[in-house]
């Protein structure tokens, strides 16, 4: 079908067109000598023609004067145009497909073209307010968006909020509890939260907090009491490429946040898209991914595949013997876990509990519940790493999920280079001035890192190479933490390397690797533990 465009006049026509009733606000006329269909250029006749599989043109594409760089990818458009035309509404494209410059545009275009808005608030990960979302609006938007980080004390994000002039504010997940009340006094118009899935569950105050930032509160008595009966932000937008990290119910959280109706109840969701196997354990139903995508409407859906082709990846493994030592802690923990917990029912949380212990004597040093740490002799994982690092010979990224052992790490790299080191305890000034050593400066040849604290938005492409010193439990985390050298900058073939130590650990990558039901794999996982079948 051939796409013609008259800017002037704001129409479209289609040809030829074979279709029995036209969308709205079309018609069917004849364009040399065949059926055509004829369209004007607005959000509404877009809107339709994309729900129908018709290609349109979006308003964006013929009056929008797109700001900085030119988009990375056709896609970038169509995302904004997503955006702006569903005011509540999903992005659900993979990791690295321009998410964050596709949302700045459609901000940009309701606040200084449509004019229909006047501030937004775009609530992302820590590690990516200053290093993702204020570099872009730098970089490309500095002449239509005066952005603010509400990042620091409770009285430097109030100065920030009613000192400077901005329209646009980024704030971290957990900073919507600190500031809700001034949050919502502030007035906003637009909602973007990244990486949404962080608000799963929503019995959490985490959770609420962004529901009632989005809607308002629930409850019509206090509504009416804080004179709030009829506040809602009019554009609320969630993305994230891994809606359902754990289990399908997942989705119930962000559609209370970003559409809220039915179903009103997490019990209904749970009901529709799992089965309840034997009074404890749900396991998710055949078709629970079709409905689960009914609730994530309307959302618009990219693949990286789809947009550029990344140098290939090699997972590999080395293997790590382990010391007299290790050995014998383990065999210690079995005979403790086995005596504590004695004939009561094992539950996930007891197993897990019991495998970090495991994986903990792995790396070397094992966290009791007062943080007193006690080394355990591991010479040979450490070996292997430098082995690994002289073998690489160029800039790494080493992934140690405890962050007590981040130290020792550290400083067995520090003799073949310097060594950059980002974990929850690191400010996000500094955390960025790692990140910029790193990537931009060539500075640092190592960066050190807990996986958690930088596993969305940050662009690591310097380096080709990420070793994981131990396994993580949750798959989300190990992709999005491993997707830091996969964006469209990588120019190199990847590697990632899994250190494994037996079976406890294989297994472990062979879950998050497969996205496997990880209560199930846990509790048996730990059943071999104990029976000595995986050390």
């Amino acid at each position: 079908m051939n796409l013609h465009v008259n800017p002037e006049r704001r129409l479209q026509l289609l040809e030829p067109w074979d279709g029995d009733d036209p969308p709205p606000q079309g018609r069917i006329g004849r364009w040399r000598g065949r059926p055509a269909l004829l369209l004007p250029v607005t959000e509404d006749a877009w809107r339709a023609c994309t729900e129908r599989g018709i290609p349109a043109r979006h308003p964006m594409e013929l009056e929008y004067d797109w700001p900085g760089d030119p988009p990375a990818f056709a896609a970038q458009k169509t995302m904004a145009a997503h955006l702006v035309s569903y005011p509540r509404s999903f992005n659900l494209s993979e990791m690295g497909t321009g998410k964050t410059r596709a949302t700045l545009y459609a901000i940009d275009w309701l606040i200084n073209h449509a004019k229909v808005a006047k501030r937004a608030l775009v609530v992302a990960p820590l590690s990516t307010l200053r290093f993702v979302w204020q570099d872009e609006v730098h970089r490309n938007f500095r002449d239509r968006l005066q952005c603010v980080v509400l990042h620091g004390s409770r009285r430097e994000r109030l100065a920030m909020l009613t000192e400077k002039p901005w329209n646009l504010a980024v704030i971290n997940h957990h900073g919507l509890k600190v500031m809700l009340v001034e949050l919502m006094a502030a007035g906003f118009d637009i909602m973007a939260i990244d990486e949404i899935a962080v608000f799963r569950n929503g019995r959490t105050g985490l959770a609420q907090a962004a529901m009632m930032l989005a809607n308002g509160p629930g409850n019509a008595r206090l509504r009416k009491r804080m004179k709030m009966e009829n506040y809602r932000i009019p554009y609320v937008w969630g993305m994230t490429g891994t809606p359902t990290p754990q289990a399908p119910t997942d989705v119930w959280a962000q559609k209370r946040i970003v559409v809220p109706g039915d179903p009103t109840r997490f019990t209904q969701l749970r009901a529709q898209t799992m089965t309840n196997t034997d009074g404890y354990h749900w396991e998710p139903r055949k078709d629970a991914h079709r409905i689960v995508r009914r609730y994530l409407m309307p959302a618009v859906r990219f693949r990286r595949e789809e947009m550029f082709d990344l140098p290939p990846v090699t997972v590999t493994e080395r293997d790590v013997p382990l010391t007299p030592a290790q050995k014998k802690a383990i065999k210690a923990l079995r005979r403790d876990a086995v005596a504590q917990i004695g004939s009561a029912k094992v539950t996930a949380v007891h197993a897990a509990a019991v495998l970090i212990k495991a994986l903990q004597i792995h790396g070397g040093a094992v966290i009791n519940d007062f943080n007193h740490i006690t080394d355990v002799p591991a010479g040979p994982r450490y070996d292997t790493l430098l082995d690994i690092a002289a073998e690489v010979g160029s800039p790494m990224i080493v992934f140690v999920p405890f962050r007590a052992l981040i130290p020792k790490v550290e400083a067995a790299l520090a003799g073949l280079g310097e060594v950059g080191v980002v974990h929850g305890g690191v400010a996000g000034n500094a955390r960025l001035d790692v990140f910029r050593r790193f990537q931009d400066t060539g500075e640092l040849r190592f960066l050190v890192a807990h996986p958690k604290a930088m596993a969305h938005g940050v662009t690591l492409t310097r380096a080709n190479t990420v070793v994981w010193f131990l396994p993580i439990y949750s798959a989300e985390t190990y992709e999005q933490a491993n997707a830091r050298i996969a964006r469209v900058s990588q120019k190199q073939k990847r590697l990632v390397v899994h250190m494994v130590s037996g079976s406890l650990e294989a297994r472990l990558y062979h879950t998050i690797s497969r996205r496997l039901q990880f209560q199930e794999q846990v509790l048996d996982l730990f059943d071999q533990f104990i029976k000595g079948k995986a050390l």
